[in-house]
């Protein structure tokens, strides 16, 4: 018996027939406009230019609207389809269908699934690729997961650490990672996302502009919390607005902090150099304003007592040494302004006395 290999046409051109040993292997069945010229092969194509073309004609109906935006959904230019069979089989199972379709509106689909349970879960075309389901996977490094609900929406880029549905951990490289987040509407910038470590943002923008480091809640228009601002070598400029730093420093070097108004005229101004301009200070002093110094039990020190203390402590009474100033490291101004209204008032009371005991003298002198 011979067992030959061939190619078939049969039933007019209608098919066209691949076979192997005496065995049918692949079969190209034919409505027309199937061709091979040359080392082409043309699929509803009669003048193939490349080595496989396929072509795929749609005609609309006289009354579609911007037809060319709308390409038959259900007649794709190609279709790779793999069935999955259950195994064993029983009488309520179901195959599963993974198809790969190219429409003749230039979109690449991935579905799986039958029948309305039929899902995409890839699509590709010029100007759009969308990959479906909550989590996206481009890379072991690149990451995309978006988590949507009644109130909270997250839609998270992981860039070296894994996301999904919110929740980062690391890569399976072991590398730490970072995330861009939309959270609600605010903007969140994660680093240092590890394997233990409870992943914290660096960097929010809420939705109404402000901006936290630190912090995902800023309650000022700039807030930095648990470290420093540094400046250097330039200004810090506000303007209608607030900064906010808890649990850390201001630091400008070579450059200035600058507070203006809304017209643009400094009111506030702090120098690298150590000088401060201000249109005006406002004090807040939470002792008692010495008022009390007028009051007729207060104990004024007698004059001669204040020569000998002077003599002694080399500064007046209640005032701090040079050498206290100097521990303390300089002078608190709201506490030393009280202590010189307190000297003042004294001083006052010394003068009326001064001015009584003259007074009685210049009395004295005159009846004699």
């Amino acid at each position: 018996m011979r067992i030959k290999n061939y190619v078939r046409v049969c039933a007019l051109g209608a098919a066209l027939q691949f076979g192997l040993g005496g065995v049918s292997l692949a079969q190209l069945y034919s409505n027309g406009n199937n061709v091979i010229s040359g080392n082409n092969v043309g699929i509803g194509e009669d003048d193939p230019e490349a080595k496989l073309e396929i072509k795929n004609d749609f005609i609309p109906p006289p009354t579609c609207i911007n037809c060319l935006a709308l390409p038959p959904t259900d007649e794709p230019a190609l279709r790779l389809t793999t069935e999955v069979h259950p195994n064993p089989p029983t009488t309520s199972s179901v195959s599963t269908l993974y198809t790969w379709d190219i429409h003749s509106g230039e979109e690449l689909e991935f579905i799986a699934g039958t029948g309305s349970s039929a899902s995409t879960l890839f699509s590709l075309s010029e100007n759009e690729t969308s990959i479906g389901g909550d989590e996206v996977l481009l890379s072991d490094d690149f990451h995309f997961s978006k988590q949507e609900g009644s109130s909270l929406f997250k839609y998270t880029l992981g860039l070296g650490a894994k996301v999904n549905g919110g929740l980062m951990s690391q890569t399976t490289s072991g590398q730490s990672g970072s995330a861009i987040q939309n959270y609600n509407g605010s903007l969140r910038l994660y680093t240092g996302i590890g394997a233990s470590s409870v992943p914290l943002a660096r960097l929010t923008i809420t939705n109404n502009g402000r901006v936290g480091i630190g912090t995902t809640n800023p309650s000022s228009s700039f807030e930095v919390k648990d470290g420093d601002v540094e400046v250097e070598n330039g200004q810090l400029l506000v303007k209608n607005g607030d900064v906010e730093v808890s649990s850390g420093e201001v630091l400008i070097k070579n450059g200035r902090f600058v507070v203006s108004n809304a017209q643009g005229v400094n009111q506030f101004e702090v120098k690298s150099t150590g000088y401060v301009v201000a249109r005006e200070i406002l004090v807040d002093i939470n002792e008692s304003i010495p008022d009390y110094v007028f009051q007729e039990d207060y104990a004024l020190m007698p004059i001669a007592e204040l020569r000998a203390y002077i003599a002694k402590e080399h500064h007046l009474p209640n005032i701090p040494s040079a050498l206290e100033f100097e521990d303390q490291g300089g002078i608190e101004l709201g506490e030393m302004s009280r202590l010189m209204l307190e000297k003042q008032e004294e001083l006052v009371l010394y003068i009326l006395e001064l001015e009584a005991r003259l007074y009685a003298l210049e009395t004295s002198n005159a009846e004699k």
